[in-house]
């Protein structure tokens, strides 16, 4: 399978190029087999067939698009899930916006056991928009929830084992520090409720002590 590296995170303004900060990113080659049709109708294989014309990272304008008949239209949302064939770390999920305002969400998990990861609204005129994923998966579901929903080709992104590792550390040292805001939020409200009324008298009554001196 054919993989490029680029660099991802901070995105820098330099033409021709995209510098980033935060670590590596290995493009996933996708092909119409990988793509699974959740019903009877469109081409979600459209997704994925002009994967050579779209650069990396994305630049191309691709043409072709996921197709429902208006006629179908009423029946929407419309499904596919990807098999990338193992787990993989992905990182980064990119799709080239045409038109239109609608609904995307993405799914990790399993056929029949799918946890939403993100939910995007597709507005953008014929621009590719990056979105993050950071989840390990080997199926990736992608479900229009209206006709508006419109997009052409998409990219998919995993990291290598040192940015994997990378993000890993970035987000349990996030954990670790809104735990420790959180426990001395609440040690703030308990001392706060445990504090003595004092009478200030007529004009302002019984109030918190905020101090004693």
């Amino acid at each position: 399978m054919r993989t490029r590296l680029w660099l991802s995170c901070v995105f820098l303004a330099i033409p021709g190029t995209l510098a980033t900060a935060c670590g590596q990113e290995i493009q996933i080659t996708l092909t119409a087999d990988m793509v699974f049709n959740e019903r009877e109708r469109g081409n979600p294989e459209a997704m994925v067939d002009e994967q050579s014309k779209i650069g990396d990272p994305p630049s191309g304008q691709p043409d072709s698009t996921w197709q429902i008949n208006s006629q179908y239209w009423k029946s929407f949302p419309y499904s596919a899930y990807l098999d990338l064939g193992r787990e993989r770390n992905l990182a980064s999920l990119w799709l080239f916006d045409t038109f239109n305002h609608g609904e995307l969400i993405i799914y990790a998990g399993a056929p029949g056991n799918w946890q939403k990861v993100l939910q995007h609204e597709t507005m953008k005129y014929m621009h590719w928009t990056r979105l993050q994923l950071d989840v390990s998966t080997r199926y990736l579901r992608i479900e229009r929830v209206k006709p508006s929903c419109i997009f052409s080709e998409i990219a998919l992104y995993e990291y290598t084992p040192a940015a994997h590792q990378a993000m890993l550390n970035k987000r349990a040292a996030e954990a670790k520090e809104n735990a420790a805001r959180e426990a001395a939020l609440a040690t703030a409200r308990q001392e706060a409720a445990n504090r003595p009324l004092v009478d200030m008298g007529p004009l302002f009554g019984r109030l918190k002590l905020v101090e004693e001196i």
